[in-house]
């Protein structure tokens, strides 16, 4: 049974082992290899779980000590990476292991398939599919080759607060693994004869693990004890209440009344199964999985998919992480990948809001109530009241593992009203702007996709072939929709629907769209939508400044630039400035330069235009002359060839003050 795995099941050792479901340690080619001090090791730990990113050395302090660190801990931090390079030269095996400094922190970056928690997640997710497909055999097989990768207590003998949360989740997923093997045994040879022995056991040492005294009644009425499985769930029905107040999960109630009309589908494969990430349907009647479907095809964020998703199951603490863009960046795609790939470490359910709903704001009570009744609350239980609303929910909440995904969030009181009471618990948002007031949260900035991503999003919607055949001018269309994830897929729309179009055609109206949407306005509209969103929350002042902006045709902007093209004091052009990057309209570059996304820049420029010409045109003759002093204070010989540009000349056509603008240098 589970606990008596063989390590005998596992595959032969590769070159390199890391090991983390036990002892902390690293094998290579066949030697161990050692570590260092117990603390140094739980710095390799952290690293091993982390691997593959750039862990801050701030993160590193706060995961080796509990509480406020000790002076020079940073140091202590740079001695240990320091150590371990040299136990990895000295073993030979820094060609395959690379320990690197990078950006204020160190990732170890690792070969695929060398982390025994790795593998086991692997092999667990194969079983976990195979069982779906009705392979009971093939899944009871990859399941002992899983869980016999663990050889003792997960973590074992290294410390510290990161450390200790997740040996809890691992001990969690070793849980949840040893359940699905038991599943599989009853599947396969039915209940031996220690069997229910050992499920008596299990519900002893967990008796709040409902799924155990779910397989345990199953045992019972397959071994033809079908009196003790009911007093399997009496038992349960009243430990539950006495120590929650609370009745059995769905899935209980429903063996239960199954048991009780002797369903002749028990006598087969049981319709016992654990919510699974993969599996549709999967998930048991009676907990939430309200995830919007995943957008397909999804492109690129390799990286950054893995970050999250390895971040937000955490059995020790609530995990709270923020996903911030510009709209048509894709964060709320990405934010409904991330969730349908960890959900399956979410068995309470996983809830779902838009908080901007389709006819306006939806305010946070109204998704409490909406929260509660899909837990199970009865709709007359639930409170009117914001505070007993908001009790109420932590008290439903209180020891549940729920994943929430809210969408468009736009106050930090709306998710810190939202926040379930559970540890092991996610909450994953996307908002327009960082909410500064909201903590504890992570927070990850999503840009536009890197040029080659773009591309193969371009190619995966419209048709590689069709892609490749005009490389060139494919790479010109990605670069016009400025990487955006939302306009490159309406550009593929658009190849899809022209296909006796070249690509080259396409590429040449979205040029002449961006001036002015006409043959392309209603794909105008939905690139410009977000956008618009963005500009209304501004206010009037910002968002006129937004657009007058815009209006000049150079690469960049600082803020002596943008004092003059707004006509303002120096503070108050910076202030602007930073506002529309917070927004993520502007891009803040090295230098103190700042610099439109082609795709916004289009946008707001053709709104500047259409409300103000005569105000266009004197946001750029100031320009001109600033940049025109600027040049004469750094060459004096110029200021003769510059006099056109001066003050003195004040009816210089558009064109040519453009022309200046544009002649700029760059760097």
């Amino acid at each position: 049974m589970p606990h008596d795995v063989s390590r005998q099941d596992r595959e032969p050792a590769p070159d390199l082992e890391l090991t983390v479901l036990g002892a902390v340690s690293m094998r290579w080619c066949g030697t161990d290899v050692d570590l260092g001090t117990p603390q140094q090791r739980a710095l390799w730990a952290v690293l091993v779980l982390r691997s593959q990113q750039v862990v801050p050395v701030e993160e590193l302090v706060e995961a080796l000590w509990d509480g406020e660190a000790p002076t020079g801990a940073r140091t202590t931090v740079r001695t240990y990476v320091s150590r371990l390079r040299r136990v990895l030269s000295a073993c030979g095996a820094d060609g395959e292991v690379r320990l690197e400094s990078r950006s204020g922190g160190y990732g170890l970056f690792l070969p695929p398939g060398v982390v025994d928690v790795d593998l086991f997640r692997g092999e667990v997710a194969a079983a976990r599919a195979a069982a779906r497909d009705g392979r009971d055999s093939l899944a009871h097989e990859r399941l002992r080759t899983a869980l016999a990768r663990w050889t003792g207590r997960a973590l074992a003998a290294v410390d510290g607060p990161y450390l200790t949360a997740r040996r809890a989740h691992l001990e969690l997923l070793h849980a949840d693994a040893v359940e699905d093997l038991w599943a599989a045994e009853l599947e396969t040879a039915g209940p031996g004869p220690g069997t229910v022995a050992e499920l008596v056991d299990a519900v002893a040492a967990e008796p709040l693990r409902e799924r155990r005294r779910e397989l345990l009644m199953l045992a019972l009425y397959r071994s033809g004890r079908q009196a003790e499985a009911l007093a399997t769930y009496r038992e349960a029905h009243e430990f539950l209440g006495a120590e929650l107040g609370v009745d059995p999960g769905p899935g209980l109630q429903s063996l239960h009344e199954r048991v009780l009309r002797a369903d002749p589908a028990l006598a087969g494969r049981t319709a016992i199964r654990r919510p699974d990430a993969d599996a549709p349907g999967g998930v048991p009647a009676g907990v939430p999985a309200q995830l919007p479907p995943r957008a397909e095809p999804f492109v690129g964020r390799a990286e950054l998919l893995d970050r999250l998703a390895a971040s937000l199951p955490d059995a020790g603490r609530l995990v709270v992480e923020g996903l911030t863009g510009l709209g048509g960046t894709g964060t709320s795609a990405l934010a409904v990948q991330v969730a349908h790939r960890v959900r399956g470490s979410f068995p309470d359910g996983q809830l779902y809001a838009d908080l901007r709903g389709g006819a306006g704001p939806v305010n946070a009570h109204d998704v409490l109530g909406a929260f509660l009744r899909a837990l199970g609350t009865a709709p007359h239980a639930v409170p009117e009241a914001r505070a007993e609303r908001i009790a109420t929910w932590r008290t439903v909440t209180d020891g549940r593992r729920l994943l929430l995904l809210l969408d468009h969030v736009t106050t930090a009181e709306t998710v810190r009203d939202l926040l379930p009471a559970g540890a092991g618990s996610a909450v994953l948002f996307t908002s327009a702007r960082r909410l500064p007031a909201l903590s504890p949260v992570r927070w990850t900035t999503v840009g536009p996709l890197p040029a080659h991503e773009s591309l193969e999003l371009l190619g995966a919607v419209a048709g590689h072939e069709r892609v490749l055949a005009e490389r060139e001018v494919s790479e010109q269309v990605v670069a016009a929709c400025s990487h955006l994830p939302l306009a490159v897929r309406v550009a593929a729309a658009r190849l899809l629907d022209r296909p006796g179009w070249s690509i080259a055609q396409i590429a040449a109206q979205l040029a002449d769209d961006l001036r002015e949407p006409v043959v392309m306005a209603a794909d105008c509209a939905i690139v410009d939508a977000p956008l618009q969103r963005v500009q209304d929350s501004l206010g009037r002042e910002l968002g006129q400044a937004f657009c007058l902006l815009a209006v000049p045709d150079c690469a960049w902007l600082d803020d002596g630039a943008a004092a003059a093209v707004l006509d303002v004091a120096l503070v108050h052009a910076r202030g602007a400035l930073e506002e529309l990057v917070d927004a993520h309209l502007l891009l803040a570059e090295p230098g103190g330069r700042y610099r439109f996304p082609g795709l916004v820049k289009a946008f707001a420029r053709r709104q500047a235009w259409v409300a103000d010409h005569d105000r266009c045109r004197a946001a750029l003759q100031r320009l001109v002359e600033h940049h025109a002093q600027a040049l004469r204070e750094r060459v004096p010989s110029s200021g003769a060839s510059l006099r056109s540009l001066g003050t003195a000349r004040r009816d210089l056509p558009v064109p040519v003050l453009q022309e200046f603008l544009a002649a700029l240098p760059v760097a």
